[in-house]
C-alpha cells in the first residue's frame, strides 16, 4: 500500500452491533453516512442541539482561523474574537461574547456572570427566506459545506475551509441579508464611508463596526464583497437586498498591517470551496500537500497559515503586510491554491538512541527481578484505558528485559502480555460483555464492548470508560494496545500472523490513511490536517469545542503504529505512524510547551511554560481531572518511552521544571497522590539523571504514589533516568 491506500477494505473482524447511546442527527446532510468522522473539526456544526446550548439555534462554536463562527437555522454568524486572558491566569479564550448591561457605565466582564447578560458579537450573512432545513452537506479534508434549504431551488450554501480568508455565502434565488449581533454595542458605525441609510449599491461595502467594548470609539472594519452588483436597505443594524439574487457574498474582516485591505481586494474573486490533502515519505522525509479548490474568476486564492505551517511550507509567497494576531499565534496570509509542506521523521524504534549508563544497569536489573512477576501480572482491568496503560507497561519491561540480555525474563513477561491482551482480540462481543471489542456499525469505529453496554442511551456526555463508546479518546486507549501488540509481535511472530488483522482494525479505527477507500471507517480519525494534531473530543460537546489534552499519549499511540509497522513487515503503515508522530510531536512544542523561543502565546500567559489543555477555541492550564502543576505537567508527558526523547527536549525542560515542578511536587512535598511522583521523577531525569535516579531507587516497588495510575514502573523509571546524555547508541533492532 501506498500511504494513502486503506490497510483493508475488509469488514472488521469483530463482532458488529449498533450504537445505542447516540445516533446521527439530521444535521448531518443525506448525502453522507458512515463511517462518519466523529471527532473532525467540524462536529459543533452537527452534533445534537440539546448538548450544551443556549437557544435551540445552537450556541457552539467553530474556530476558523482568525473568525470564529455558528452555523444557526437560518445562515450563519461569524465574529473576530478578542483575546482575553481570563484573571485566574489559567484560561486564554478566543473571545466572542461579552457580559453587557445597557444601564452599566462600564463596559466588560462583571460578576456574577449570568447567561441573560452574555452578549454576542456576531454579524450574519443570512436569507431574508424562512429556512426549511439545514445541514452539512459535503466535506472533505479541509472543508465542509453547509446548506440551506427554501425548497429544491431556492437554497444558500456556505463552503466552510480551513484557512479561508473571507467567509461566503453563495446565495441561490434568496435574498441575502447581512446584519450585527445589536445596536447596542455592535452597530453599524459606517458603510462606504458615509452613515447607514437608503439604499447602497455595488460590490464593495466597506463596513466600520462599533466595539464600544474594546475602548471608547473603538471600531473594526470589515469588508463585503460580491460577486455581481446588488443593492441593499441600510440601518445602523443590517444590510438587505432589494430583490433575490444568486452569486456569492465574502466577508472579511481588515486585519493587521498596511497592506490588508490591498490583499483582500486583489483575490476576492477567487473563492475556496474545498481542499484535498496528500502525503508522501521518502527515508525520513515527509511531503504534504494541501490541494485547494475553488470557484470565481480569479486564479489564485488566499488563505492564513499558523505557526506549525510557517514552520514547514516550501517557499511560500505570503501577501505583504497582512497578519493576525490569535490565540494559535500570528497568521500569515498565503498566496496560491496549493500548499507543500515537508517534515522530518523519527528514526527512533525500540530503545532509546543513547545507552543505558553501565553505572546504573545493576539497579534497573533488580528492580525487573522484582517487577517482571508483579507489574506483567498486574493486567486485571476490565476499562479499556486502564488496562491498556497496564499492557504497555508491561511492553516496556520486556523491551528493557532484552535491552539488558535477559531473554528468560523477557519470554515470560511477554507470555504474560500474551495471555492477558489476547482476549480482548479473541472474545466474542456477543457472548462476552468485558475484555471485548465490537464494531459499531452507526458511526463506523471499533469500540469497548463494556463501554457500549454500559452507558445510558441518549446522553453522550455520561457515557463511561472516559466516552469511548461515543469516541472520546480512542487514540489514546488504542495506542496502548497496539504498542503491546508491536513488543509481542518483536518476538513472537506466529502472534503476529494470527492476530495482525485483529491490531490491523484497530489502527484502521483511529488512522485509516484513505479518505474514501475503506468503507468501514474514517480517515485519521483523530487528526486534523490544518491544526497539525489530534482532537481527543467524539461524539460528546464542549462549549470551546474540540480539544486535546495529552500530546504524549497521542505521541504514543502513533508511536505504535510505527513499531506495529516494523514488527509486521507493513512499512507504509509504519509511516503512517510516523507521520503522525512528527506532526503530533511539533504541535505540541508549538501549542502545549511554552519555552522562551516560542511566540506563540503572549508572554504574560507564556510565563506558565505548559497548558494541559488545548481547546478549538480556547487554551486552558489545568487537566480535566486536576489543578496540580504535575498533574499539568505530567499529563502531557506519560508514559515514558524512546520517543518521549523527541517529545520533551532538554532545552524546554530547563525552563519548564523550576516554574513548574522544581519544590513544588517532588518527592515528600507532592500535592497530587496517585502516581504522578513518578512522572515528576521521569521529567527531572531529563535535566538531572542522576538525582532523579538515586530517588527512584528508594522507591518501593508498586508504590502507589509512582507507578499504579499512570502505567509507570520502577524498572522504567529507573531505564529513563539511565539513557539520558549517553553518547553511545544503545543496539537498535529494526527487523
Amino acid at each position: 500500500m501506498a500511504f494513502s491506500d486503506p490497510i483493508s477494505t475488509s469488514a472488521p473482524v469483530y463482532d458488529s452491533k449498533p450504537n445505542t447511546i447516540v445516533t446521527p442527527n439530521s444535521w448531518w446532510g443525506p448525502a453522507i453516512a458512515a463511517p462518519y468522522p466523529t471527532n473532525t473539526w467540524f462536529m459543533d456544526f452537527v452534533l445534537d442541539p440539546s448538548q450544551e446550548q443556549l437557544d435551540s439555534n445552537g450556541d457552539r462554536r467553530t474556530t476558523i482561523w482568525p473568525y470564529n463562527l455558528r452555523a444557526r437555522s437560518n445562515g450563519f454568524d461569524v465574529n473576530r474574537p478578542f483575546i482575553r486572558l481570563y484573571p485566574d491566569g489559567r484560561s486564554l479564550r478566543n473571545e466572542y461574547q461579552i457580559n453587557y448591561d445597557a444601564t452599566a457605565t462600564n463596559w466588560g466582564w462583571t460578576s456574577p456572570q449570568a447567561p441573560s447578560i452574555w452578549r454576542y458579537l456576531d454579524l450574519t450573512l443570512r436569507a431574508n427566506e424562512t429556512i426549511t432545513s439545514r445541514y452539512v452537506s459535503a466535506y472533505d479534508q479541509l472543508s465542509a459545506t453547509l446548506r440551506w434549504n427554501v425548497d429544491g431551488t431556492h437554497y444558500m450554501e456556505a463552503p466552510i475551509v480551513r484557512g479561508m480568508a473571507y467567509s461566503t455565502m453563495r446565495y441561490t434565488a434568496l435574498t441575502p441579508v447581512f446584519a450585527t449581533a445589536n445596536t447596542d454595542y455592535h452597530s453599524i458605525a459606517t458603510i462606504n464611508g458615509a452613515a447607514p441609510s437608503g439604499t447602497v449599491s455595488g460590490t464593495k461595502f466597506k463596513i466600520a463596526i462599533n466595539r464600544p467594548y474594546l475602548g471608547a470609539g473603538a471600531t473594526e472594519t470589515w469588508v463585503l464583497y460580491a460577486s455581481s452588483s446588488i443593492s441593499f436597505t441600510a440601518t445602523n443594524g443590517s444590510l438587505t437586498a432589494t430583490a433575490p439574487f444568486t452569486g456569492y457574498l465574502r466577508l472579511a474582516m481588515i486585519g493587521d498591517g498596511s497592506g490588508a485591505e490591498t490583499a483582500l481586494d486583489t483575490y476576492k474573486d477567487a473563492v475556496p470551496t474545498g481542499g484535498t490533502t496528500s502525503v508522501s515519505v521518502s527515508g525520513n522525509t515527509s511531503t504534504t500537500t494541501f490541494t485547494y479548490s475553488k470557484i470565481g474568476s480569479g486564479s489564485t486564492l488566499l488563505t492564513y497559515c499558523l505557526p506549525h505551517h510557517e514552520a514547514t511550507l516550501t517557499s511560500p509567497t505570503y501577501a505583504p503586510n497582512h497578519t493576525f494576531t490569535t490565540i494559535r499565534g500570528t497568521l500569515h496570509a498565503v498566496v496560491g491554491n496549493t500548499w507543500t509542506m515537508t517534515d522530518t521523521l523519527s528514526t527512533i524504534t525500540w530503545n532509546s538512541p543513547n545507552a543505558i549508563d553501565g553505572s546504573k544497569i545493576a539497579a534497573i536489573t533488580s528492580a525487573l527481578s522484582t517487577e517482571k512477576t508483579f507489574q506483567a501480572s498486574n493486567l486485571d482491568a476490565t476499562e479499556a484505558y486502564t488496562f491498556g496503560k497496564q499492557i504497555s507497561r508491561a511492553a516496556r519491561l520486556a523491551l528493557i528485559a532484552d535491552q539488558l540480555g535477559d531473554t528468560t525474563a523477557r519470554t515470560s513477561i511477554v507470555n504474560s502480555m500474551k495471555t492477558y491482551l489476547t482476549p480482548w482480540f479473541s472474545n466474542s462481543a456477543n457472548a462476552s460483555t468485558t475484555l471485548s471489542l465490537v464494531y459499531d456499525t452507526t458511526w463506523g469505529g471499533i469500540l469497548s464492548n463494556n463501554a457500549l453496554v454500559t452507558s445510558p442511551p441518549g446522553n453522550p456526555n455520561q457515557a463511561t470508560e472516559f466516552g469511548n463508546a461515543v469516541y472520546n479518546d480512542h487514540y489514546f486507549h488504542w495506542g496502548y494496545y497496539i504498542y503491546a501488540a508491536a513488543v509481542i509481535a518483536k518476538f513472537d511472530s506466529t502472534w503476529a500472523t494470527t492476530y495482525r488483522n485483529k491490531v490491523n482494525d484497530i489502527i484502521r479505527d483511529i488512522a485509516n490513511p484513505s479518505a474514501s477507500g475503506d468503507p468501514y471507517f474514517t480517515q485519521l480519525r483523530h487528526y486534523d490536517w490544518f491544526e497539525g494534531h489530534s482532537w481527543a473530543a467524539g461524539l460528546q460537546s464542549n462549549g470551546d469545542g474540540r480539544n486535546q489534552e495529552s500530546t504524549s499519549e497521542a505521541l504514543h499511540a502513533w508511536y505504535g503504529i510505527n513499531l506495529w509497522g516494523l514488527a509486521t513487515a507493513q512499512p507504509d503503515l509504519r509511516n503512517v505512524g510516523r507521520f503522525l508522530q512528527a506532526a503530533e510531536t511539533r504541535a505540541a512544542h508549538l501549542y502545549w510547551q511554552m519555552p522562551s523561543t516560542n511566540n506563540v502565546y503572549p508572554s504574560n500567559f507564556a510565563s506558565q511554560k505548559m497548558v494541559a489543555l488545548v481547546f478549538a477555541n480556547k487554551v486552558f492550564n489545568g487537566t480535566w481531572f486536576g489543578l496540580g502543576d504535575d498533574q499539568i505537567v505530567g499529563i502531557e508527558a506519560m508514559p515514558f518511552t524512546p520517543a518521549t526523547h523527541e517529545l520533551l527536549l532538554k532545552p524546554y525542560v530547563q525552563e519548564m521544571y523550576p516554574v513548574r515542578l522544581d519544590n513544588k511536587d517532588t518527592v515528600g512535598t507532592a500535592t497530587t497522590p496517585g502516581g504522578w511522583l513518578g512522572t515528576t521523577l521521569a521529567i527531572q531525569s531529563i535535566i538531572d539523571p542522576n538525582t532523579a535516579f538515586t530517588t527512584i531507587q528508594g522507591v518501593s516497588t508498586g508504590d502507589p504514589e509512582y507507578i499504579d495510575k499512570q502505567g509507570a514502573s520502577k524498572t522504567n523509571l529507573l531505564w529513563w533516568a539511565a539513557v539520558q546524555d549517553s553518547a553511545t547508541a544503545a543496539p537498535t533492532t529494526t527487523t
